[in-house]
């Protein structure tokens, strides 16, 4: 498998009417047939990147290549309409972030890695809530390594993702995997980044403790494992100092939100997945504490937890797609936990936010609110 990619100029757009060739005008290469998309990235209120993945049949296998065509100078608040394809046969909207209050909608899923029918039902119910954007809390796919996983992943998602921003996190099952990037526009750093809605605040981070060295190829073997840690520790130490300067920098946020892999509380039944939580609020929590974070998201664990620890409403959504799990004994800060298949839609309007987590069939887990922080 042979991966390209290509950045194409930026779209500078006047009206409100974006067009992009993605066909052989646009690649120069007959051959290439449409693979994946077109789909929303990295919206802000300026602007947005329209992906795409096209593909080649070589002598020496599939041969895959990556688009971004980023749209620039687009006003806040505001729809735009896309045109795709050799003939502009692949249309899509969006509306740009807003920089006022105003109120709107997202949704979080998580964990959407293997049971496609499943995902597929979280997917429709999401998009009846209508989403401002999407946020996964990661383990999007099987195998982050394996293209067949994130074709699967991608055909679940082709209606929302062409319409509807959708923000991830990497998971442990990502592997941090080069697809993961190839197939992700995100800002900054890619494997943490923060981005804004409105006077929101998004913190997106990795909890991936094998992450480093996954990246840098290497096994954990006894002749690394010095080497490892020491990598480990440089990597978690960067990234809570980012964090906490992410943090700062938008202390005045209404609301601000956090999202990582790996919960910071949950009635696991595993202990080892219990020790792992302690390590988690070791890194994690003394910030989100300080910095009154207004919720924080989760996967890992495949069901639906609600816990509340000193005013910080910490969030497992893990129902995405992937096999269901039991509990184990509850914690004393679960509020409501329940197993099944499951997304959250988050309402914001004035100085209220609304949690709705709901099954596929829009019965309702569980409702709460949160006031602004400011």
């Amino acid at each position: 498998m042979l991966v390209k990619r290509r950045l194409h100029p930026p779209l500078h757009v006047v009206t409100s009417v974006l067009v992009i060739l993605l066909g052989a005008a646009a690649t120069d290469a007959p051959s290439e047939t449409l693979d994946k998309g077109p789909y929303l990235q990295n919206l802000t209120a300026h602007g947005a990147i329209v992906c795409w993945v096209t593909a080649t049949d070589t002598a020496d296998g599939r041969e895959y290549v990556y688009h971004q065509a980023p749209a620039s100078g687009l006003k806040p608040a505001t729809e735009y309409t896309y045109y795709a394809g050799e003939h502009g046969e692949h249309r899509g909207t969006f509306r740009t972030a807003p920089v006022e209050p105003e109120p709107f909608t997202f949704a979080v899923c998580g964990d959407t890695r293997s049971n496609h029918e499943a995902h597929r039902s979280v997917v429709n119910a999401m998009l009846r809530s209508d989403p401002r954007f999407v946020i996964n809390t990661g383990d999007l796919v099987g195998d982050g390594t394996r293209m067949q996983d994130w074709d699967a992943f991608f055909r679940v998602t082709r209606e929302l993702m062409r319409r509807i921003p959708y923000w991830p996190v990497l998971g442990n099952h990502e592997r941090n995997a080069a697809l993961y990037y190839n197939h992700f526009a995100l800002p900054e750093i890619e494997r943490y980044y923060s981005f804004d809605y409105g006077t929101s605040h998004f913190a997106m981070l990795d909890s991936d403790e094998l992450a480093l060295a996954k990246q840098e190829g290497q096994k954990v073997t006894q002749e690394t494992v010095q080497r490892y840690r020491e990598a480990r520790r440089k990597y978690w130490q960067d990234q809570i100092e980012w964090l906490e300067t992410d943090l700062e920098t938008h202390e005045d946020a209404e609301f601000i939100f956090a999202t990582f892999h790996h919960p910071l509380y949950s009635s696991t039944k595993s202990e080892g997945r219990r020790r792992e939580q302690q390590l988690i609020r070791e890194r994690f929590e003394p910030l989100l504490r300080r910095y009154e974070v207004t919720a924080v998201f989760h996967g890992h664990d495949h069901y639906y937890e609600h816990n509340i620890v000193g005013g910080l409403h910490s969030v497992v959504t893990g129902g995405g797609g992937a096999p269901l799990y039991d509990f184990g004994e509850p914690l004393p800060t679960s509020v409501k936990r329940e197993s099944v298949h499951h997304f959250i839609r988050i309402d914001i309007d004035g100085d209220k936010a609304t949690f709705t987590a709901l099954t596929p069939d829009d019965r309702v887990i569980e409702t709460f609110q949160v006031r602004a922080r400011r």
